[in-house]
């Protein structure tokens, strides 16, 4: 999932005029988007499941303790500046909606449209159409 997830964030980045470094760190950005759901404790006593704006923080916190990765950190957690993080937000949950498979295409776009706007970036849910 983390490849499809990294492959679409680039088409997006493109799509939406990113530069080469900018893709590639957007990339890394997904490919990692779900480090942290591995320090996230599987809580017994949680009686809410895990937002996603957990997983991206932990991973971020994980992401920044190595230089390299701290601008695909800062996407991750939302902090980077750019629609980064609202490309890699869309793709994800594209990907979790469509399961992968490209017949639910359209039905997954068409749920996204139908989310809050704060939730989706319009620009990016327009480059999700196009791409």
């Amino acid at each position: 999932a983390s490849a499809r997830v990294a492959s679409l964030s680039e088409r997006l980045g493109a799509e939406l005029g990113f530069e080469n470094d900018q893709i590639a760190t957007l990339r890394s950005a997904a490919l990692l988007h779900h480090l942290g759901h591995l320090c996230l404790d599987d809580d017994e006593d949680r009686t809410t499941p895990v937002e996603p704006w957990e997983v991206a923080t932990k991973g971020a916190e994980i992401l920044r303790q190595t230089e390299e990765l701290t601008p695909a950190a800062a996407i991750l957690d939302g902090t980077d500046g750019t629609v980064a993080s609202h490309i890699l937000r869309v793709a994800s949950a594209y990907d979790e909606l469509s399961e992968g498979d490209p017949s639910k295409r359209d039905a997954a776009i068409e749920a996204l449209h139908l989310g809050p706007g704060y939730v989706y970036d319009v620009r990016v849910l327009a480059a999700l159409e196009r791409a």
